[in-house]
């Protein structure tokens, strides 16, 4: 009976030995400015400015430290939050290591405050290469991840600006983290706006008659004064779109008149940037 309480008492010291001769492992601090741990998060483009312990369990007899933390990790424009698993091993020589880092859920970025519109719009204008400017003339949110933009564009001094329902967006990616600025791009709503211009009279002498018209523009907006057909004034009826012009630089228009005591007709021109053509 001796001999075996004597062999009991001394696994219980020697296991109690092997436990204190491990040290404690890597603090939570540590953990945030371990090698491995910085480096995952700077892969994804951000840097811890959280962590917060949720659960614990280590296992000196194993060499075993698993932890599970809530982090929070940030730059400039973007944020991710999460619950991560970090695994870290003792080694006799090189002590606690973390082995691994694993987030335990499917996470996305969140925007880290409100974008710097103007700077987006600049970034995106060099980078498409088209444009001289695009110049900011209102900014509507409609929630955190996308802004709508009321814009003009302006190439070779010509404007044009989207007169429907079409906007420019600048728009945040949850999965990339970074906001993006989308331009507008169906023709059909984007017009180039006509230069002012005094009492101006356009004519085009076709087959078989001398069209003429008398026109003026103001902040863009044209008027049709007077029609002339063949040296004779004609009554408008109405002025009406009926498509656009080749490339989207202009559209087209017809005008409705009375030709004659019995009968309308339609004369159809097309207003190309700061020219109007009868055609």
């Amino acid at each position: 009976m001796k001999v075996i309480k004597l062999f009991l008492i001394t696994s219980v010291v020697c296991m109690f030995l092997c436990g204190c001769g491990i040290e404690d492992p890597l603090t939570l601090q540590e953990l945030k400015e371990d090698e491995m741990v910085t480096a995952f998060f700077e892969r994804m483009n951000v840097e811890i400015t959280s962590l917060e312990l949720i659960k614990r369990q280590t296992n000196k007899e194993e060499k075993t430290d698993l932890v599970y933390v809530d982090i929070l990790a940030e730059n400039a424009t973007a944020k991710i939050q999460g619950e991560f698993e970090i695994r870290s091993e003792y080694y006799d020589q090189g002590g606690w290591c973390v082995e691994y880092i694993n987030l335990n859920e499917y996470i996305v970025y969140e925007p880290n405050g409100e974008p710097d519109i103007e700077s987006i719009m600049e970034n995106a204008r060099i980078e498409h290469g088209f444009y001289d400017e695009i110049k900011l003339i209102s900014v509507q949110q409609i929630d955190d991840y996308n802004y709508q933009l009321e814009v003009e564009r302006i190439n070779d001094g010509q404007v044009s600006t989207c007169i429907s329902d079409g906007y420019d967006k600048v728009v945040f990616d949850q999965e990339l983290g970074i906001w993006e600025y989308r331009m507008y791009s169906e023709g059909t709503d984007w017009r180039y706006v006509l230069k002012d211009m005094e009492k101006t009279t356009i004519t085009k002498v076709g087959k078989y008659n001398e069209f003429k018209m008398v026109v003026s523009v103001t902040n863009g907006v044209m008027e049709i004064h007077e029609l002339w057909v063949g040296g004779e004034k004609k009554e408008i009826e109405s002025v009406k779109e009926t498509g656009y012009g080749a490339s989207n630089l202009g559209w087209n228009l017809g005008i409705r008149y009375k030709a004659n005591r019995y009968s309308m007709s339609t004369l159809y021109f097309r207003i190309e940037t700061d020219a109007i053509v009868i055609e």
